[in-house]
């Protein structure tokens, strides 16, 4: 079962240690931050990826900078935006 945005940020917030207040969705993945202006893609305020088919909470590393011949093509940003 694919996971709603609803579900997919309700995993991120049990896994993310900080607020979240920006997302982006993906067509397999959302991925949720918290969003001051800086860029991050590292360390304790690295985003979380929710992926939609299985509502797995992976890292943003390994799926965004994964570079083996294999590696999934993850596409451009569907939609984004900030939570209240």
């Amino acid at each position: 079962m694919t996971a709603t945005f609803k579900q997919a940020l309700d995993i991120a917030k049990s896994k993310y240690p900080h607020e979240i207040n920006h997302y982006e969705e993906y067509k397999d993945y959302f991925v949720f931050d918290y969003d001051d202006g800086e860029v991050r893609t590292g360390g304790p305020l690295s985003p979380v990826v929710v992926r939609k088919s299985d509502s797995e909470a992976l890292n943003y590393e390994s799926v965004f900078f994964d570079l083996s011949d294999d590696a999934e093509d993850v596409g451009g940003i569907i939609s984004e935006g900030h939570i209240e």
